[in-house]
Formats: C-alpha cells, structure tokens, sequence
C-alpha cells in the first residue's frame, strides 16, 4: 500500500467510524460520504496513535458545521439549549468516537493494540493528503463538511 493509498484508508475508516459514533449518540443512521478535497480553512484537532506518535493526523470542521453537528448530538440526548462550550464538547466526543474506531482498525490490521488519542499541536500542513466527510443532516440535504 502505498502513503496515497494508506491515506486513503485511514480516511475511510474515521469516515466509518464517525457514521458509527454518530448513530450511537444520536440513533440516526447518516449517509456519511468520504471524498478526496482541496484544504479548507477549519478549527483543526490533531491525533496520533500511541505506537506510532509521528504519525498524526487531523480532524476539523468549519465552525458552523461543527456547532450543527454538536448541536444535533445534544438534541438526540435531549438538551434543547446547549451553551457553546457543550456544543464544541459534543462535536469534540464525535471526533474522539471516530479517531477511536481508526485505533481499533489499526489494531486489526497490526494485530497489536493501538490506540488513537487526540494531541496538541499545530494545524497541518506541507504535503498532507485532504479528505473532505460530508454528513447530510437529519432530514436535510445540506451537507455538514
């Protein structure tokens, strides 16, 4: 597999994993779309694998999106009314769901354990292979990016 195709790979499987994570807290089962993209001006979040830390990768959303995306966890779980902190927490568990699900697709395919955690640092950059995953909201066709 070459670093294109395992780029590709790890998009799918946080793709995956975020369908997943958002049906577990929201019970709706969104059409998540996974697709290769141009950089985008987003609030950036970077994880790493525990065995293999100079490996990052990033999760992000424009702000918008991810407040609607939050927004739509903490109706699901029945808070009408949330304060921006709870809706930017939400989202932030969404990503951790997904980032989670890529450790344990790591962990199959290495058959060790591995575990993806979110980490500080800087936005990416240089050569960095882009993914955009387009949500379409709960009865809606306006995509969350």
């Amino acid at each position: 597999m070459n670093s294109q195709q395992g780029a590709g790979w790890i998009a799918e499987q946080v793709c995956s994993g975020l369908a997943e994570g958002l049906e577990a807290m929201t019970g709706v089962r969104y059409p998540v779309r996974c697709e290769t993209s141009a950089a985008v001006d987003v609030e950036w979040s970077r994880y790493c694998a525990d065995v293999f830390p100079e490996a990052a990768f990033w999760l992000g959303a424009e702000s918008a999106s991810a407040a609607r995306l939050g927004e739509a966890v903490l109706r699901a779980a029945g808070i009408e009314a949330p304060d921006a902190a709870s809706i930017r927490n939400a989202f932030e568990e969404t990503l951790g769901q997904a980032a989670a699900s890529l450790g344990r697709a790591l962990s199959t395919q290495t058959r060790q354990k591995i575990t993806v955690t979110r980490q500080a640092g800087a936005a990416p950059g240089g050569t960095a292979a882009w993914y955009r995953i387009q949500i379409p909201p709960e009865g809606g066709t306006e995509p969350v990016s």
